[in-house]
């Protein structure tokens, strides 16, 4: 006994710990994370590099105040006579007079960036052998970014040209947002640059990034009653996706494009006149889902009082649906949530392969619930998923998914890929579910459809992780035993909203069904 009191007090020390650990969550940076530190200083709008200001002394424009002429001063100098390092001067120029100008005029600071992206782009190089050309790279980038954040919240009709002002000329600037792999911004409520985003009390998440052309971003969609209408998937904490955004000259007369690219779906695009990687940040999107989730602890609040989040049971989605991907539906485990999958969906999203041939989706159920009660749900909301985007049954992609479940999740899993038959009913009833009496008709039904079922046909793949298909010591165990006393929920969730009397039964259960009758109904007992 002393022993299991040790114990006791030491879990009670790791909760304790645990609940003074830092809440995961995803903070805005002002100052963004940079690949060089030389590109720290270019984005200094209080003063100019000491490059820069050798360049407009060797220019004669050292005592020019007007960006304007300097610019213009630049660009006929560039015609003539282009260098590296005359080019990274008019990109500083151009970002620091946009940095000065976003709180006065953040349209005005948007003409500045598309400048600063314009000059940037054709010196910029990933794998240049001069640092100057990767420093381009970055402020390209950079610039590309904060431009279409401007243009994001002053709420842009990304279908029309606009024309944008710049420092020494007017850029008429069109959005590609239709065709695969693009994706309008609008379809998001926000819109972040990924570099200024950074990730707190995440550390098992290993960010994961894809270098390249164009800013990486994070757009969120966020949850609404009436979007769950035409996304049924739509988690409660929203959609995040990685974007990559470019902006591309048409023409030498001032006419630009900007493109939006989901970055799950394209990895290269052609920017000026070569095909390039997009640069990506793969991790941020997943990371945001913490500041959007439900408030509290999910999976210890779905594990003791399942009845109040009954309501959430259902798959979420990663990502929009995709016809021609496999989808992958993760299950978690006992006082668990989805989010004990992020590490493994971060991992297999960072695989150019997997993310071409695969969509991920998790499964969420109240851990308090009996595991046929949640074995059941998960099994509808399959079956609601493929008849929402597959009613003909004729997707192959649809017709060979993958489940993984972790724990009791894999119980779960488990049960999809298995026929029942009538194994359940007659371990539980002396007769069949039909002739029980003390049962009511719609009894008798939830009974039958949570104890005989079939086999999903759909269901290809199945892997068990950690899972205990032999049942866990816990469900007789000390703690389990405590545990089982904390779980609460209506009854009623599980007998139709009838109340039956267990004395009623008594004749037409067998000694295993009386036994889990007097011992009651929950997750921990089931195991």
């Amino acid at each position: 006994m002393k022993i299991f009191y040790i114990r006791f007090h030491l879990a009670v020390a790791a909760l304790f710990l645990a609940s003074c650990a830092v809440v995961p969550h995803v903070r805005e940076l002002k100052i963004p994370i940079l690949n060089s530190a030389a590109v720290g200083q270019l984005i200094n709008p209080t003063r100019h590099t000491d490059e820069t200001v050798a360049v407009l002394k060797e220019e004669g424009l050292q005592d020019e105040d007007d960006t304007a002429a300097i610019v213009a001063a630049l660009r006929a100098s560039l015609k003539a006579n282009p260098s590296l390092g005359k080019r990274l001067a008019v990109v500083e120029v151009c970002f620091d007079a946009g940095e000065l100008e976003a709180g006065d005029d953040s349209m005005k600071a948007a003409g500045y960036y598309l400048a600063a992206a314009e000059f940037a782009l054709p010196g910029a190089k990933l794998d240049g052998a001069n640092e100057i050309e990767k420093d381009l790279l970055e402020m390209y980038n950079f610039s590309c970014g904060l431009a279409a954040r401007i243009l994001f919240k002053h709420g842009h009709d990304w279908s029309k040209t606009i024309v944008v002002e710049g420092p020494d000329r007017s850029y008429r600037l069109s959005s590609k947002t239709s065709g695969k792999g693009y994706i309008s911004p609008a379809f998001f409520d926000k819109l972040w640059v990924a570099k200024n985003l950074e990730f707190k009390g995440l550390d098992r998440l290993k960010r994961t990034v894809r270098e390249g052309y164009g800013e990486m971003m994070v757009g969120h969609r966020e949850w609404t009653a009436e979007r769950l209408k035409k996304e049924p998937l739509l988690s409660p904490a929203g959609l995040a996706l990685p974007l990559s955004v470019v902006i591309s000259p048409v023409d030498n007369n001032g006419r630009v494009e900007m493109a939006f690219y989901d970055a799950t779906l394209v990895d290269e695009t052609r920017l000026a006149g070569k095909v390039v990687p997009l640069a990506a940040d793969f991790t941020a999107p997943l990371a945001m889902f913490y500041n959007y989730k439900p408030k509290g602890n999910m999976g210890k609040q779905g594990l003791f009082h399942p009845g109040r989040y009954s309501q959430r049971m259902g798959l979420i989605q990663f990502e929009p649906y995709r016809r021609d991907e496999i989808p992958i539906v993760f299950v978690h485990g006992l006082a668990s949530s989805p989010g004990t999958w992020m590490v493994a969906v971060n991992t297999l999203r960072a695989d150019p392969e997997l993310r071409k041939r695969y969509q991920l989706l998790a499964f969420y159920y109240p851990t308090g619930f009996p595991i046929a009660y949640n074995s059941s749900g998960l099994r509808q909301n399959l079956e609601k998923f493929q008849k929402f985007y597959d009613a003909g049954n004729n997707n192959p992609a649809m017709n060979n998914m993958i489940i993984v479940g972790h724990s009791m999740g894999g119980i779960l899993s488990n049960a999809q890929i298995r026929s029942s038959e009538d194994t359940f009913t007659k371990a539980i009833f002396t007769k069949p579910i039909d002739e029980v009496e003390g049962l009511s008709e719609s009894q008798k039904t939830m009974a039958k459809k949570r104890l005989i079922y079939q086999a999903d046909p759909d269901i290809t793949r199945a892997v068990f992780v950690a899972a205990p298909h032999r049942g866990s010591s816990i469900a007789t165990h000390p703690i389990g035993n405590i545990i089982k006393k904390l779980i609460k929920f209506p009854i009623e969730i599980l007998t139709g909203a009838e109340i039956f009397r267990v004395e009623e039964l008594s004749a037409d259960l067998t000694d295993y069904g009386r036994h889990i009758a007097d011992r009651g109904a929950s997750s921990i007992n089931s195991l």
